[in-house]
Order: C-alpha cells, then structure tokens, then sequence
C-alpha cells in the first residue's frame, strides 16, 4: 500500500423547486436536481500516465419533476406528474 496515494474527489448538487397555487383546487410544482461529481483514485499507486482504476471520471445526474394536482369535485382528484431523468459518465480510455 502506498500512503502517497490519495484521492481527488469534489461534488456540486443544486436542487431548485417552486410551488405555485393557481387556485384553491389547482396546484403545481416544479422540481430540479442535478448531482455532478469529479473522481479521481489511482488503484495501482502510480501518477498518469500509469495510473489505472477511477481516473478523471465525470458523472451528472439531471432530473426533472412536473406535478399538477386539480380537484375536479368533492370525490374526484386529477393527479398528473412527468419526470425526466438522465445519467451522463465519462471517464477516459
């Protein structure tokens, strides 16, 4: 094992929502996330350009959530969401 070793790490998650009450029987909301995040650890205690394991690697997530409630009548709730989610990771070689 080599002491020397050690890793690179940072991480940057913004997270946004907005609720909004278009009347007493309309409400919506809006939510946003994203993780981004940067690795780098060496599994074999060499620099670059040797070094082998999670080396320069980049991953996001991005999500998006739509939600819309409306109260039709006394019995009756129309409850619609739409999500979008995406995973992007690049990592050399």
């Amino acid at each position: 094992m080599n002491a020397s070793n050690t890793g690179r790490y940072w991480y940057n998650s913004p997270i946004a929502r907005w609720d909004h009450n278009f009347s007493s029987k309309n409400r919506f909301n809006a939510l946003f996330s994203e993780n981004h995040g940067y690795e780098y650890r060496s599994t074999s205690t060499f620099p670059k350009p040797v070094a082998q394991g999670t080396i320069d690697t980049n991953r996001t997530f991005t999500g998006l959530t739509l939600h819309d409630t409306h109260v039709l009548s006394p019995t009756a709730v129309l409850d619609v969401k739409l999500s979008f989610f995406r995973f992007v990771q690049l990592t050399p070689g």
